[in-house]
């Protein structure tokens, strides 16, 4: 499966070449962008975005501005913000949709809190990929998922149960689509 992929956004060039070093390092990929209009290209054009990360702080159009636009062409994409200036932050751009991360940020609580805001993007990645599996090898394809799932359920593995409902979700959803 593909890494995640996480548009950086950030006006100071040195900030923005060590936090995409440090998503590198650790295996997503990254697609850097020097400012919040050159993002909202990048979220306009169909690349494949898991994750914004974004100061706060930018010119023209601040990263608050930023998410609620990328929230709009990308309703489900998860946003971590980054500031070296949280006190200055007012009551309404507190109103964020994300979690905010002091700079200079620690390396692993930045890798943490990456890594929390795609578990839920992984999860759906890894179910569609199953499903799209499944449908490719067997004809019966939802008939096995949901005879997995009741074996799952049966023997009491009710999170295992849970994930064969997903897949099956999706096979009907990839089967509708054909």
């Amino acid at each position: 499966m593909a890494p995640a992929t996480i548009l950086v956004v950030d006006d100071t060039a040195d900030i923005l070449e060590l936090t995409a070093a440090v998503l590198e390092q650790t295996g997503y990929g990254v697609i850097r962008c020097g400012g919040s209009r050159e993002a909202v290209v990048a979220l306009s054009d169909g690349h494949a975005i898991d994750l914004l990360v974004t100061d706060i702080m930018l010119p023209e159009m601040d990263g608050v501005e930023l998410a609620r636009q990328a929230r709009v062409l990308r309703p489900s994409i998860p946003v971590l913000y980054l500031t070296g200036y949280a006190r200055l932050l007012t009551a309404e751009t507190c109103v964020v949709l994300g979690p905010i991360l002091r700079k200079p940020y620690r390396v692993a609580e930045f890798t943490r809190r990456v890594e929390e805001l795609l578990l839920p993007g992984e999860d759906a990645r890894l179910v569609r990929a199953v499903a799209l599996e499944m449908v490719e090898r067997f004809t019966d394809a939802l008939d096995r998922a949901n005879e997995a799932k009741e074996i799952a359920r049966t023997g009491g593995d009710e999170l295992s149960s849970r994930a064969w409902q997903d897949i099956a979700d999706a096979i009907s959803i990839l089967q509708w689509r054909d």
